[in-house]
């Protein structure tokens, strides 16, 4: 049976709904989305306090990726099932290489795309502008990229499936909807942000939040696409 198949009764919701559903799913498991949440912002906070110490901490920012996965996997879990506890957020620390390996990847290529936006800036002109929007646009699909394939990669029905299918699964939605998945990084953009001004936020619910929200619209887009790809 293919593990992708499409979940009865769960249509693609329109990214601002994905937003209420992820609210209501956080109100019926709140201690355990708490409780991974405040994890998460634990070691977020080491990362913060690292960077400003050393320049080296910024390579702190690759081991994040570990509670925030165990976090996307409560968040998938729950939408699959309709329930969750805490040995999901175990569940996402399974694969720990891959996971730094897959991170470090997507770091490395949104540095480089940082590097185009600043030489863009620093050199100016038109070569210096399509540069730097060259950059930017860059970056916004990758982070909308990322977004998807970290939410299909934590997807308790992909376990056993391969990397690289997962990515193009990903890949294939992105391109498929592509104005709702940049709405859904732009609005988990904001989500974040609110969350790390409000201090509080991303050390109680705002980065579950974001995860369950990002669960909420892919998941069953990326069911009803392949869905609708079978013969």
């Amino acid at each position: 049976m293919d593990r992708w198949c499409h979940t009865a009764g769960m249509q693609p919701p329109r990214v601002l709904r994905s937003v209420r559903l992820a609210a209501t799913s956080l109100l019926e498991d709140l201690g355990v989305f708490v409780a991974g949440n405040a994890l998460f912002g634990l070691t977020l906070l080491i990362v913060v306090v690292a960077t400003q110490l050393s320049l080296a901490g910024n390579l702190l920012l690759i081991p994040l990726a570990l509670p925030a996965a165990a976090v996307m996997r409560m968040a998938t879990v729950h939408v699959r099932r309709g329930v969750v506890g805490m040995p999901a957020f175990a569940e996402g620390l399974h694969h720990p290489w891959r996971t730094l390996a897959l991170a470090t990847g997507q770091l490395l290529i949104a540095f480089l795309f940082t590097v185009d936006i600043t030489l863009g800036w620093s050199v100016g002109g038109l070569a210096g502008g399509v540069l730097a929007i060259s950059g930017f646009y860059g970056l916004l699909a990758l982070w909308a990229y990322a977004i998807v394939a970290w939410v299909l990669l934590l997807d308790p029905r992909a376990d056993g499936q391969r990397v690289r299918y997962t990515l193009r699964v990903a890949a294939f939605v992105l391109v498929s909807r592509p104005l709702p998945a940049l709405g859904l990084a732009l609005l988990l953009a904001l989500i974040l942000a609110i969350s790390v001004v409000s201090l509080l936020g991303i050390f109680t619910i705002g980065f579950a939040l974001a995860c369950l929200t990002a669960a909420h619209w892919v998941l069953p887009t990326a069911d009803l696409l392949l869905d609708r790809e079978k013969p």
